[in-house]
């Protein structure tokens, strides 16, 4: 295995995807995922498979869609944390990983025995094709997918949330401008009463910084796999073909090369990326034909996360119960847990 932690080599292995590199996972995703669908992810699956998640995660959809539905979900979870004793940050920002295949496989079984009925949703798309004439995937596929799809959502999803409370309530002069922002969108609607719109999520430059700098800092992805198809020359080096490529994220984003005083959380860094080294070096949602097609779902979601958080919850409630110290290994963690107690404003 080759482990990559220059960015330009890894812009190269991004571009020469299903050219000179192929996609590879490690076996624990397989467990999580599925060997066959890591498998059969390429050609008419994988081209199937994109197309159906830009639908989903498209700009439209989100836009109409799935904004309304993330910020009712959003003031939800926040409003049932609030009424309890105190949280643990950890679990509560990541709903239920256990059982995703029997889930998924019960779920899409009964909808196959029933196609007629329509929901509206990604499954509905897995029945139609499955139930097409020349169908480019088949039941297992569809499981293993719709399983995988729930595991990235919240594998990436929960850390940056857990960390966002920790790096706020360790930095005032952030939260304060965080507030600032967020507060002025409702004192700047013409109607108090309507939702949280793209125009207002657009607009929230400084909010983008934050949501950069936690993605940056937790490096929920602490590795990117390519498998060689051929011998690759790179940087007057020779890559045997069948090799491994691990590209590692972490390596640059906390390098101080590339990022100053790395280990800092800064937001006012991103100020800097008219010069394009920042976001030059910054590829948490890869690049390429394999980019992270639910990139602006995530930042979306995170950004609605941190609105509602800042706008409807008391930043003196924040403090910690119990834990909250950070361990980086491959990823942050809290290896003693971190419990706070969440309470809305009056």
């Amino acid at each position: 295995m080759v482990v990559s932690a220059d960015p330009e080599v890894n812009r190269f292995i991004f571009q020469q995807e299903g050219k000179l590199f192929r996609s590879w996972y490690l076996e624990t995703a397989n467990i999580i995922i599925g060997e066959k669908t890591i498998d059969e992810f390429n050609g008419t699956a994988q081209k199937f498979v994109r197309n159906f998640m830009s639908g989903l995660f498209g700009l439209e959809c989100l836009k109409k869609e799935l904004l309304p539905e993330l910020e009712k979900h959003i003031e939800d979870s926040l409003a049932e944390w609030s009424a309890q004793p105190d949280i643990n940050v950890n679990d509560s920002t990541t709903d239920g990983k256990k059982n995703m295949l029997k889930i998924m496989s019960d779920l899409l079984r009964r909808r196959l025995s029933e196609p007629y009925k329509k929901h509206g949703d990604l499954v509905d798309i897995m029945v139609k094709e499955l139930k097409s004439e020349k169908p480019t995937i088949n039941e297992e596929f569809a499981i293993d997918a719709l399983s995988a799809l729930l595991f990235t959502s919240f594998v990436t999803l929960s850390p940056n949330l857990s960390l966002a409370f920790k790096f706020l309530s360790d930095n005032p002069n952030v939260l304060k401008t965080l507030k600032e922002e967020n507060e002025a969108i409702l004192i700047n609607r013409e109607d108090l009463s309507s939702g949280f719109t793209w125009q207002e999520y657009k607009s929230l430059t400084f909010t983008i910084m934050v949501i950069n700098e936690l993605t940056r800092m937790s490096n929920v992805t602490p590795g990117i796999f390519r498998k060689t198809l051929t011998d690759v020359q790179v940087n007057g080096y020779v890559i045997p073909a069948g090799w491994m490529v691990m590209m590692s994220p972490m390596s640059i984003h906390l390098n101080p090369i590339f990022f100053q005083d790395p280990l800092k959380f800064n937001p006012w860094r991103w100020l800097d990326e008219s010069k394009g080294s920042t976001l030059k070096n910054f590829v948490p949602f890869g690049l390429g034909i394999r980019a992270c097609p639910a990139a602006e779902f995530s930042k979306l979601f995170m950004a609605l996360f941190l609105h509602v958080l800042v706008t409807k919850y008391r930043r003196s409630s924040w403090k910690k119960t119990k834990g909250g110290e950070v361990s980086r290994r491959a990823i942050i963690t809290f290896p003693n847990g971190y419990q706070i107690k969440v309470l809305p404003k009056t």
